[in-house]
């Protein structure tokens, strides 16, 4: 429990909305540049039935770890990642081709969803 929070429950239903964004990004990264760089415009549309608050996680960055010590050091990030109101989480990422806007980076999305 470290921040005095319980932990969030993994998400398969999550972690599918999010490695789909990841990968349409990475597509879209990889044609358009920096634009196909976005949040999921219909993520409260996917994320799987009975939530009832939600937030959205979205980096590039050089490994997993990076991507992780990037949201911790946001305010905003790490404010979603530490919200004791959420209680489901699903992640998912792909690998940007080398000769994308943001070299052969990481793209991420984290979802994050309250369930009772």
């Amino acid at each position: 429990m470290a921040n005095g929070l319980a932990a969030l429950r993994y998400n398969a239903g999550l972690e599918n909305v999010a490695q789909n964004w990841s990968n349409i990004m990475m597509r879209d990264i990889n044609a358009t540049g920096s634009a196909g760089f976005r949040h999921n415009p219909d993520a409260s549309a996917q994320i799987p039935s009975g939530w009832t608050s939600s937030a959205e996680n979205i980096a590039v960055n050089a490994s997993a770890d990076a991507l992780f010590a990037a949201w911790k050091a946001s305010p905003g990030h790490n404010a979603n990642m530490l919200n004791a109101g959420l209680t489901d989480f699903g992640f998912g990422s792909a690998q940007l081709a080398a000769g994308s806007t943001y070299g052969a980076q990481l793209v991420a999305t984290q979802n994050f969803a309250t369930y009772r």
